[in-house]
């Protein structure tokens, strides 16, 4: 997944609560609960704040000690799990 070109969209249809440090996501088409570690709730906080993928990657890499390629990749993973349950829309950004 190449993050440069992709906007993500936090779904209206989920609810979420923080609970002991973490995130529960309830999907309220479905009924279907996820919970999100320290940093899945860290990804979801900060598209949460409209940041891009490429802003959240950016924020995460002055938080933890991780490589950026190794941080690229595991946001894309993510995201692409959090896409397969219907919890964001992630699309390609139009070019121009």
């Amino acid at each position: 997944m190449l993050l440069d070109s992709l906007t993500v969209s936090m779904s209206e249809q989920i609810l979420f609560q923080k609970v002991d440090g973490g995130v529960v996501l309830l999907n309220a088409v479905n009924g279907e609960y996820y919970g999100l570690n320290e940093i899945g709730t860290r990804i979801w906080e900060l598209l949460q704040e409209g940041q891009s993928a490429v802003s959240v990657v950016a924020s995460l890499l002055q938080e933890y000690n991780v490589s950026e390629p190794q941080l690229r990749q595991d946001v894309g993973k993510f995201l692409g799990y959090l896409q397969s349950r219907g919890l964001v829309e992630v699309r390609e950004q139009n070019a121009g």
